[in-house]
């Protein structure tokens, strides 16, 4: 917990005094500029162990928030929740027994590095939960556990509805993964998803503008 207190206090640090010096500097216009809101619907499928030992494999649906603002040209900060549905995929005579249900998801603080047009890697930490219920036992007890929330993933933005020079409304396809290592029980979840994302952009006192 101490290191996750460290990362916060760094990032934000970081948030607040790097915005003061790329006010400064003009940049060419783009779609993913300044401050963005996106809300995505994923594929979830999560690895489960229990008391060290492996469950097998979930799926099930989920959801993604993330919001934040481009601090430089490719650099990005901000924040990520997400929660996926978990159903159990074991086989009783051929047939998915989905008795074991439950959810996995977290919050936390993500930084993103654009590499390549709109292609951003990003990476994040933050506090996660995991939780099942047995529908087979008569006792149905929810079981679970808490901790520290790790996130790795990329996404890649396409704006099909662009209008602005900066800015505007971008559809992402994403991959992540998410790890949850703490507690009794421990998660490995990927996320393929699709997000909905809107670009405040700059101000055209920020930009490097044509002369017309």
């Amino acid at each position: 917990m101490t290191m996750i207190k460290v990362g916060f206090i760094a990032l934000v640090t970081t948030s607040l005094a790097v915005p003061a010096a790329n006010a400064q500097t003009l940049e060419l216009p783009r779609g993913r500029q300044g401050y963005w809101v996106s809300v995505g619907m994923n594929e979830v499928v999560s690895a489960i162990r229990e008391k060290g030992k492996d469950k097998g494999i979930y799926t099930s649906q989920g959801l993604s928030i993330r919001l934040g603002e481009m601090v430089t040209e490719r650099l990005g900060l901000g924040l990520f929740f997400d929660y996926g549905g978990l159903v159990d995929q074991k086989k009783n005579n051929g047939e998915f027994t989905k008795d074991d249900k439950g959810g996995t998801g977290g919050i936390g603080l993500e930084g993103s590095l654009c590499v390549w047009r709109t292609l951003a890697l990003r990476t994040g930490f933050g506090f996660g939960v995991v939780m099942l219920t047995d529908n087979a036992t008569e006792e149905k007890s929810l079981r679970g556990g808490a901790g520290s929330y790790l996130m790795l993933g990329a996404s890649y933005e396409f704006f099909p509805w662009r209008r602005r020079v900066t800015g505007g409304w971008a559809i992402s396809p994403a991959l992540d993964v998410r790890v949850m290592p703490d507690g009794n029980v421990k998660a490995y979840t990927g996320l393929l998803g699709v997000s909905v994302t809107w670009w405040s952009g700059l101000e055209r006192n920020m930009l490097i503008l044509p002369e017309e």
